[in-house]
């Protein structure tokens, strides 16, 4: 839901086809900055509460980058592609980067409730989104290249969840809902990986290639359907397969 309502915002903000300019927004006190092209490029930067925070966003070709910081945080958002957008959001002490390059690429940073460190990389037409939502922190790092990636840490714990995607409709999801760590990793047309680790010192990865299928847990049975030539592996602490 986090992904889809904090996409749903981002791609609801219009531009305009023109010919695009760079705009750059920068806040280290409370209040905002706005500045919007003539060709629909825009930036925005906005700091509150307390604490030293810093919320720096550009961007060019008719993109859109936003960064908020709060409650001591940092939070950079660059858009550098047509049409692209970067967004993050880091409202209590964490640190928040998002970088967008390449046409109608999409990146998403997002920590609301805890110092956490969340980063998403997107390139050529890639969405990727990287979250820490609860109040134990964590790391959450996404990347996607002409795909989607998603990287959630939900735990009161803190975690590790790293998501890389690579090639068309090729998925990664990784979460981790404990003081643990999930990597994903999807590679090459219609691949899907899925890694989700919930019980504190567990490691899970799951790695597919060629549209190949891995999903991993460390509560449930690995599962690994190899397609076209592609690899599917999983090491889990219920087993590995592949």
């Amino acid at each position: 839901m986090l992904m889809v309502g904090t996409i749903a915002l981002a791609l609801s903000v219009g531009h305009a086809e023109a010919k695009s300019d760079k705009e750059s927004c920068k806040e280290t006190v409370t209040g905002t900055v706005e500045n919007t092209n003539a060709d629909g490029t825009q930036c925005a930067a906005e700091v509150g509460g307390s604490g030293s925070n810093k919320a720096t966003a550009t961007a060019s070709k008719l993109g859109l980058a936003t960064a908020d910081a709060e409650n001591g945080s940092t939070a950079s958002a660059s858009d550098s592609g047509d049409l692209g957008e970067a967004n993050v959001s880091v409202l209590d002490g964490g640190t928040g980067t998002a970088k967008a390059t390449g046409e109608k690429s999409v990146a998403v940073s997002d920590s609301e409730f805890g110092a956490g460190f969340t980063d998403s990389r997107a390139t050529d037409g890639g969405i990727a989104v990287a979250a820490v939502d609860t109040a134990g922190g964590g790391d959450a790092v996404a990347n996607a290249k002409g795909s989607s990636a998603e990287a959630v840490v939900n735990s009161t714990g803190g975690g590790e969840a790293k998501a890389t995607s690579q090639g068309t409709l090729a998925d990664a999801v990784s979460t981790a809902e404990d003081d643990c760590n999930s990597i994903a990793t999807a590679k090459g047309a219609h691949s899907e990986a899925v890694a989700v680790c919930s019980t504190s010192g567990s490691t899970v990865t799951a790695e597919a290639t060629k549209g190949s299928i891995a999903e991993g847990s460390d509560t449930a049975a690995p599962v690994c359907t190899p397609k076209d030539g592609g690899e599917a592996k999983v090491r889990s602490p219920m087993g590995n397969c592949g």
